[in-house]
């Protein structure tokens, strides 16, 4: 069965990147993006995801604010957090928010592969 992972991030170059390296798994995964928190919300609203690699700082609806929603809506999927800002209590709070990973960028391809085979 093929794992759907939502990949978010106001990075266009980052969405990429990530989307790229999951299908070059060719583990069959199902990867949708989305630019920003507010349009992950939308999306995971209607659609079940398993994984959500999601950016810590976006405009609007930062990472932080999309665990929340994730928690609160009782989703059940991972949420790994990326990050290029080092701080140990965002990673914290990333984690106590339910966060199953957080991540600093940037990151090679072996991350992306250790946290979606993971989860």
């Amino acid at each position: 069965m093929s794992s759907n992972i939502l990949i978010v991030d106001d990075e266009p170059s980052m969405r990429s990147f990530l989307c790229e390296s999951l299908h070059q798994m060719e583990r069959g995964f199902s990867v949708d993006t989305a630019c920003d928190g507010r349009e992950a919300l939308n999306k995971l609203a209607d659609t079940p995801y398993d994984l959500v690699f999601s950016d810590y700082m976006m405009p609007d609806v930062n990472g932080i604010e999309l665990l929340r929603q994730v928690g609160s809506r009782k989703l059940e999927c991972g949420v790994i957090m990326m990050t290029a800002y080092r701080s140990i209590d965002n990673a914290v709070e990333a984690m106590r928010l339910g966060a199953v990973d957080y991540i600093m960028k940037p990151f090679t391809i072996g991350y992306i592969e250790d946290g979606s085979s993971e989860h």
